[in-house]
């Protein structure tokens, strides 16, 4: 059997067993480039504050949330980018996750909701987890893996003779309904192979995040990013809101040209207090680069993420590059993420033109009854 039969009939059956979800997993995709401008529109009573000053610090937001919220354990603070944007404290109440929502200039508690809820929570765990937690979310990965195969099949499947090169690469739309819907699946294919590629490899990647970290280490003879350092020995936490303020002003005065994105609260007796954030030079939105404090306020280390090996930076650019959250040169992240909101539609139509090809295709003759 020929290298090109074989991926035929792999491409074939991977896309008929596969290619619905991997087509959900693509226009979910494209819901989500633009799902913080969805949500704002769908919630402005918790996404949406009026400036008046200057913005609290984040221990403000902690108090406000634990007050707020009978017997509320946080876990991590969202700081806002923009100016009207409200904190969102992560955390378990009674059980069940919850996001609280506070004004960072007026310190008071907009709301609640559960974590993944509304339309754009909903389709996040779709897209990500497949409404299946952590096995969803494995199953995601493998998904990625079979994209990967279907791009692959599909270009070794499309590559023609030099001669009929112009050919495959554009619809006659003068010929026959399935010649052109034959024409539009290959031709699409072909357009559309290295988004594919591109999302398949960062989404899988994304999944398996561990195991990628160390295979681009390897690769590249990279050291990994450092864990986070020790504080044992400390007592627990007296008052969260005034260690993350302490650990603040230190976070803040030892990376000024950074934006800072997260503020993650020790879960153990051992755990520092993480600030998250992007330097300049830094390709991820929310950045990559920590300050790690102990409750006094004491810098335990600095991790810059733009200045680590070739591996964590390569390791740290899959989020980016999946959602479109990058520049190209003159060219800024808001003009990629069009682009990239369309193409993410590129499984559906694949999928659909590829039934049609599979269900049009000439089937030998019947046997006539004797």
């Amino acid at each position: 059997m020929s290298a090109r039969r074989v991926a035929l009939l792999l491409h074939r059956y991977l896309g008929l067993a596969a290619g619905a979800v991997v087509a959900l997993l693509g226009a979910t995709g494209t819901v989500l480039v633009y799902g913080d401008a969805i949500d704002r529109a769908l919630n402005p009573d918790l996404l949406a504050v009026e400036p008046d000053g200057e913005r609290a610090p984040p221990g403000a937001a902690l108090r406000a949330a634990s007050e707020g919220i009978e017997g509320f354990e946080p876990r991590l603070i969202g700081l806002p980018f923009q100016e009207e944007e409200p904190y969102v404290v992560y955390g378990a109440a009674n059980g069940a996750e919850v996001e609280a929502y506070v004004d960072p200039y007026r310190e008071r508690l907009l709301g609640t909701r559960s974590h993944d809820s509304g339309f754009v929570g909903t389709t996040f765990s779709l897209h990500a987890e497949l409404l299946g937690g952590e096995t969803g979310h494995q199953v995601v990965g493998w998904l990625g893996v079979a994209l990967l195969a279907l791009a692959a099949s599909g270009i070794v499947v499309w590559w023609p003779r030099l001669a009929k090169l112009g050919q495959a690469v554009w619809v006659r739309w003068s010929a026959s309904g399935q010649r052109v819907n034959y024409d539009l699946h290959r031709a699409a294919g072909f357009w559309t192979s290295i988004y594919l590629v591109v999302l398949a490899a960062t989404g899988a990647g994304l999944v398996f995040y561990g195991p990628t970290g160390a295979a681009l280490n390897a690769l590249t003879g990279s050291e990994a990013m450092p864990p986070p350092p020790s504080t044992s020995g400390r007592a627990p936490l007296r008052d969260p809101a005034a260690a993350v303020d302490r650990g603040w002003r230190a976070a803040t005065a030892r990376l000024s040209d950074a934006r800072f994105s997260y503020v993650s609260l020790p879960s153990g007796p051992a755990d520092p207090i993480a600030f998250r954030g992007r330097r300049p030079a830094e390709l991820h939105p929310n950045g990559r680069s920590y300050v790690w404090t102990n409750p006094e306020g004491r810098v335990l280390r600095v991790d810059d993420a733009a200045a680590a090996d070739v591996g964590p930076r390569l390791l740290h650019a899959l989020y980016p590059v999946h959602i479109g959250a990058f520049s190209l040169g003159p060219v800024g992240s808001e003009a990629i993420r069009a682009p990239w909101a369309v193409l993410g539609l590129a499984p559906l139509a694949l999928g659909i033109t590829g039934f049609l090809v599979w269900w049009q295709r000439p089937r030998p003759p019947r046997p006539r009854p004797r």
